[in-house]
């Protein structure tokens, strides 16, 4: 695969992440402040279960958000060497061109 579709992956692996935490957290704010919760049989549990999900979904986006940092600095610092590299080469050529045109004037 190519950079930019690797890049594309990581980048919507990160927003599906980041909208399930989404979807996690408004689940378990809904279910928080859901009036009955006294007389609910399992509530505690359910609500344990909700926090649960909404941690593994923050884990998961932090995660995500991590690995496409990573690969953003990774390739930015590959292009950066790469671009020195051949600035590097265009002046040791440009050098070497005007050397060798100086010692025939």
């Amino acid at each position: 695969s190519t950079i930019r579709q690797t890049m594309t992956e990581l980048r919507d692996n990160y927003e599906k992440a980041r909208q399930k935490l989404e979807v996690a957290d408004a689940n378990w704010k809904k279910f928080q402040r859901r009036s009955g919760r006294l007389t609910s049989p399992n509530f505690d549990e359910r609500l344990r279960e909700l926090e649960d999900i909404r941690c593994e979904c923050e884990q998961a986006r932090t995660l995500s958000r991590n690995i496409y940092a990573a690969e953003t600095y990774k390739v930015a610092s590959e292009e950066h060497s790469i671009t020195i590299k051949l600035f590097y080469q265009y002046l040791y050529e440009a050098n070497t061109f005007y050397n060798h045109v100086s010692k025939y004037i």
